[in-house]
């Protein structure tokens, strides 16, 4: 599918629930096996939409995608877009993100981005970030498995509002830091690797939660071997390694309490 409207506002695909439209479901949508490419500006590949708590787009599959070139996302969540998969997605080469999640609607009717999951793909050279959850109130239970995140401007996961868990994924020369973490997260056999432009696996903040790191590892190469380390932590928390190594690998500032084993 090509995108040739020229008209960087607008998208190439919008599922939408309208938020005055209460008690409606979208359930059971598939998108399988092509590309969506923009060859003038456009907004976004894909958006879903639901502006309320009162209707819901769920149990959804995105499955087999490359999408490229597009003014701002590959991938746009908002609202009550929940229990959905993606699997084997690519984004690459655009504006900001390759996905992003975000909490969205009127007040005391915020639509809740929850139990999405993502298995494979790779998100790389995109100019702001990679995967990215912009919502401080937490989108709830996003989990990220075997996902390469390379070459991006950015941070190549930006959870800003907290991960549930990244397991087995590669984070490459991305900007400053493989994932830009705040609130809690946990991390089981990532392997970060760089020439110098992203020195830490992880930046994290955090304000009275917690990050577990479990069998990950880090590499520097191309004149910056010995040189990366795993994280760089500040704010009030706790931080749990488990066969990463010793406290050397993290730098640390704040009240952070770090039990290795």
């Amino acid at each position: 599918m090509f995108a040739d409207f020229n008209d960087a506002t607008q998208r190439a695909i919008t599922i939408r629930i309208p938020a005055s439209n209460k008690n409606v479901a979208l359930r059971g949508m598939k998108f399988l096996h092509g590309s969506i490419i923009a060859l003038s500006p456009a907004l976004d590949a894909m958006g879903l939409i639901c502006l309320t708590n009162q209707s819901w787009i769920y149990s959804w599959k995105l499955m087999d995608l490359d999408i490229e070139h597009f003014a701002r996302d590959g991938l746009f969540f908002q609202g009550s877009v929940f229990e959905g998969e993606c699997h084997a997605v690519t984004c690459a080469d655009n504006g900001r993100n390759g996905m992003t999640f975000r909490n969205d609607g009127p007040p005391n009717d915020t639509g809740i981005v929850s139990a999405i999951a993502i298995f494979g793909g790779q998100m790389r050279q995109l100019r702001h970030g990679d995967a990215e959850r912009d919502s401080y109130q937490e989108p709830r239970d996003l989990n990220i498995s075997q996902t390469y995140f390379v070459e991006n401007k950015g941070p190549g996961l930006n959870a800003v509002a907290g991960l549930t868990m990244a397991m087995g994924c590669g984070f490459e020369n991305n900007g400053k830091y493989g994932i830009n973490l705040m609130n809690e997260g946990r991390l089981f056999a990532c392997r970060a690797s760089t020439h110098g432009v992203q020195p830490y696996l992880v930046n994290a903040f955090l304000n009275g939660g917690s990050m577990m790191m479990d069998s990950c590892r880090i590499e520097g190469y191309g004149g910056f071997e010995g040189k990366m380390k795993l994280a760089k932590v500040a704010g009030s928390g706790s931080v749990m390694m488990r066969a990463c190594g010793d406290r050397s690998a993290l730098d640390i500032t704040g009240n952070i309490k770090v039990d290795a084993a």
